[in-house]
């Protein structure tokens, strides 16, 4: 039972992961001076070009940083 609690607490849904990651990669490719870009912010972030909704995700967090 404690364990499964604890598994809940410290485990994250993917889209959180996918959020969390995107944001560590424009964060660090803005600290390196690099251009922004989706296909570029995907590339950083380890993410395969496949994916939609990674695309998706990224596009609305360059929106905010813009």
């Amino acid at each position: 039972m404690k364990t499964q609690q604890y598994l809940k607490e410290v485990t994250e849904d993917i889209e959180s992961y996918r959020v969390r990651k995107i944001k560590w990669a424009i964060d660090e490719m803005v600290k390196r001076g690099e251009k922004l870009t989706v296909y570029k912010v995907q590339l950083y972030a380890g993410f395969s070009g496949g994916i939609k909704e990674v695309r998706s995700l990224i596009e609305q967090e360059l929106a905010r940083y813009y």
